[in-house]
């Protein structure tokens, strides 16, 4: 027969499995609670999200039209960037000859007169170092006047030459004329509004060089 100190040993040794076998299924169950909880605050942020998401979807749907019209005007407006900046162009070179031919008319005495005015050229070809030529006819009241006249063109820096093509002093009993008036031919050369993209160039190589 079993003593009773064997008796009381596996007596202990049954309590102390069934105490680790309640302090495990303990763990075991606290474990599925904390993973249970999880999965429910990850279940909430997945749904949170893809009610985000949907609103989203709603407010870019509502959008689209906005946006298309966004880039329509966007369209449009790189399309007329061409013509704008055509008529800047032509802007600047019109308030350019007109100041050219302001110039010209200070430049005349009281007793000269214009009697044909043409030009050529464009004033920002961004081509050439010369700008547009105007050519001039007139009458003054002596050689003088027109060398006075041609005196006071250069001394604005917007003509580049002035250059006198002919001059004929009328005789005193011509009657198609005025007596003793000068018919003259004056051409200006003007200055280009924009320098030329060869000189451009140029002085950028020169800054590198230096």
């Amino acid at each position: 027969m079993p003593s009773i100190n064997m008796i009381a040993a596996r007596r202990a040794e049954k309590h102390q499995l069934e105490l680790k076998t309640r302090n495990l299924v303990y763990l075991i169950l606290a474990e599925a609670g904390l993973f249970m909880v999880a999965l429910s605050f990850m279940v909430v942020q997945v749904v949170t999200a893809q009610g985000r998401v949907g609103d989203l979807n709603d407010k870019i749907v509502k959008l689209k039209p906005e946006v298309k019209a966004i880039q329509v005007l966007q369209e449009q407006t790189a399309g007329l960037q061409p013509k704008l900046a055509m008529v800047g162009t032509t802007r600047d070179d019109t308030m350019y000859l007109y100041t050219a031919i302001e110039n010209i008319t200070k430049s005349l005495s009281s007793s000269s007169g214009l009697t044909n005015l043409t030009t050529s050229g464009d004033a920002s070809d961004g081509q050439s170092a010369d700008g547009p030529t105007i050519s001039i006819t007139g009458t003054a009241r002596s050689q003088s006047d027109v060398g006075m006249t041609m005196l006071r063109m250069n001394g604005y820096p917007q003509f580049e030459h002035v250059t006198l093509t002919s001059v004929t002093q009328a005789p005193p009993t011509s009657s198609q004329v005025s007596p003793a008036d000068a018919q003259f031919e004056i051409t200006l050369q003007l200055r280009s509004l924009t320098p030329p993209k060869s000189a451009k160039t140029a002085g950028g190589d020169n800054v590198q060089k230096s």
